[in-house]
């Protein structure tokens, strides 16, 4: 931590030291294969792709109101 962010931390009870392991251990748990369902469903990909865009499509329709 010294190295990039110029703090010293004395112990592992530090706010900062807690803060970096509890992000690299969600991280961790994220990037694990078979962690989301997409990844045993692949047509999971596809469904939420369209979904999402209809959601965009309906926020930013630009049409005047007659």
């Amino acid at each position: 931590m010294n190295l990039a962010y110029g703090k010293n931390p004395k112990s592992y009870d530090d706010p900062d030291i807690i803060a970096v392991n509890r992000c690299l251990t969600r991280l961790g748990v994220t990037l694990c294969p078979g962690t989301w369902k997409v990844d045993i469903y692949p047509f999971l990909r596809h469904v939420i792709i369209h979904w999402v865009v209809d959601i965009i499509d309906v926020t930013t329709d630009t049409s005047p109101d007659i």
